[in-house]
């Protein structure tokens, strides 16, 4: 946290510094992730469950959950298929494992990570249930043929699309370039490249 903190500082035109903290860890991690925000300036929370090997509907985590509505920001979450650890546990992304956690934190902010691959139409569902929840378009640009794209809009959800890279796996240019290739209303588009974070972060 104190070196995503100090590159986001040296460059605060270019980044945003999200936290990130071992669950597991019950208050510790609590405690590191309140000293992130306040201290380090972080405005986020990012986990990746199969790699850390905790359950996110677990209550014990309800504190952490707690912590982040109070500090008023939003939580990343990993949920789908997981191959670059190979003890990851792909059980554990989900995404309805997130789902008790946006029923009982109405107001807490979680965005599902990588389009929820090869559970995109769970992410969808909860996207279009909860308010409270987004979802981002990384990490699998070769697979945006199998993204319902259109249920986002036929739902009224296409302000809860995010863009995001998973840079390098891959890159910025791959992934603004399989966007381009979907060919959606320019609306939609502009919404995922930056409208619906700046709202989401409160950048404008």
């Amino acid at each position: 946290n104190e070196d995503v903190s100090r590159i986001a500082s040296a460059h605060p035109d270019r980044f945003i510094p999200f936290a990130s903290v071992d669950p597991s860890m019950g208050k510790a991690a609590v405690d590191k992730l309140i000293h992130a925000v306040e201290n380090l300036k972080c405005r986020g929370l990012k986990l990746v469950p199969p790699v850390q090997h905790f359950d996110f509907s677990d209550p014990k985590h309800y504190p952490l959950w707690e912590a982040a509505l109070e500090l008023d920001i939003p939580v990343w979450t990993h949920t789908a298929h997981q191959q670059g650890n190979p003890d990851s546990d792909a059980r554990l992304g989900h995404p309805m494992l997130v789902e008790p956690v946006a029923l009982r934190y109405r107001k807490l902010k979680i965005i599902l990570g990588h389009l929820g691959f090869p559970w995109q139409w769970e992410v969808w569902s909860l996207v279009i249930r909860h308010p409270n929840v987004y979802m981002d378009i990384s990490a699998y640009p070769n697979l945006y043929n199998h993204l319902p794209w259109d249920a986002y809009s036929k739902y009224g959800a296409e302000e809860k699309v995010l863009f995001a890279s998973d840079y390098p796996f891959p890159g910025f240019k791959a992934t603004l370039k399989a966007l381009k290739e979907v060919k959606l209303p320019s609306d939609f588009e502009k919404k995922i490249l930056f409208e619906n974070a700046m709202i989401l972060l409160r950048l404008s």
